[in-house]
């Protein structure tokens, strides 16, 4: 993780979150507000998904029509590669197939997608230290005064120290942050404490040494906490979710290959065998090792990019049988 650090350590990925905070102040819930976030940001690219997948048909309808011609060339100049080659560019700039144009919308929708996933992450990564930094500070505020307060009044160390706790468990109340079955949404969705430790804290807030508390100012005023919130933070359902999601919705935009199709071998081909397996995992050791914020986002993405890959190929099928209905031949003459 110490490269996704490094690379993210200058990434502007403050409009995320002016986006997201505006949506909050709508909703009042940050689950609910990743969950309307993502699905409106999917559906504002939704276009662009769509225009690839068309130019993607598209190409794949020309490269078969020139296949019989490929295949020729392929059996006369199989021993000579660079005359293959020349040749094999003579054809597409006769029939007005470019290339570097069939890739280039797949390109752009790539370059974007990966633009836009780590500058969330980092939003959100961003977000998440805040959240869990300005909670400390505010339930360390409240503790101090409840203290004060009692101690004015008793001078009693031990009847002052159960103020404080008691007032941090009341104002915890206000500012914890939970969804569904996630009781902190700054903690990973696994069976990572509630509250963090005073380690945990460090780093998931990526608090400066010198402005951190002491770990014994930290456990005076969140042992309380600790002791009344001793469970899991999740269970795991948005970690198999986001693989499992991500899994079926590639299976998805991969879309299902025509009997008799073959590929351009003069056209890059990325490995999506690969990327079938490796993307999901990708997903997990995120999720598994990031706030439910984000695992929340992803498996919303996921889900969105899913139910979209569908829309768009049922449209473009239709389109496809309407063509081949228009074009069929009338017998019935």
């Amino acid at each position: 993780m110490d490269f996704i650090n490094l690379l993210l350590a200058d990434m502007p990925s403050g409009f995320w979150q002016n986006l997201i905070g505006y949506v909050v102040d709508f909703v009042t819930n940050y689950g609910l507000a990743i969950i309307i976030f993502s699905i409106v940001l999917k559906i504002i690219l939704s276009p662009l998904d769509f225009m690839q997948r068309k130019t993607t048909r598209d190409n794949t309808e020309k490269q078969a029509k020139l296949k019989p011609q490929l295949d020729k060339l392929n059996a006369k100049y199989k021993d000579k590669k660079e005359i293959l080659n020349q040749k094999t560019m003579e054809l597409y700039k006769k029939e007005n197939y470019n290339i570097i144009g069939s890739c280039f919308g797949m390109l752009i929708n790539l370059v974007l997608t990966l633009v836009i996933f780590i500058t969330l992450f980092g939003a959100m990564r961003n977000i998440s230290e805040f959240k869990l930094a300005n909670q400390y500070t505010q339930l360390e505020t409240t503790y101090q005064t409840a203290y004060d307060a009692d101690f004015d009044i008793n001078s009693d160390i031990l009847l002052a120290t159960q103020a404080g706790q008691t007032a941090v468990l009341s104002e915890y109340e206000n500012v914890k942050e939970g969804f569904l079955w996630i009781n902190n949404i700054w903690m990973p969705d696994t069976s990572a404490s509630v509250i963090p430790s005073y380690s945990s804290y460090l780093k998931l807030s990526n608090t400066p040494t010198e402005s951190a508390p002491t770990e014994d100012r930290y456990n005076e005023v969140m042992g309380v906490l600790q002791s009344e919130n001793n469970g899991w933070n999740g269970l795991y359902i948005l970690i198999i979710l986001a693989g499992a999601v991500t899994y079926i919705s590639q299976k998805v935009m991969q879309g299902k290959k025509k009997v008799g199709e073959t590929k351009d071998p003069a056209t890059p081909q990325m490995n999506t065998g690969l990327m079938l397996y490796l993307l999901p995992i990708l997903m997990i050791v995120f999720t598994i090792s990031y706030s439910a914020a984000f695992a929340l986002y992803i498996v919303i993405n996921s889900l969105m990019t899913m139910f979209i890959a569908m829309i768009s190929n049922k449209i473009l099928d239709n389109k496809e049988a309407k063509k081949q209905l228009d074009t069929k031949p009338n017998y019935s003459r």
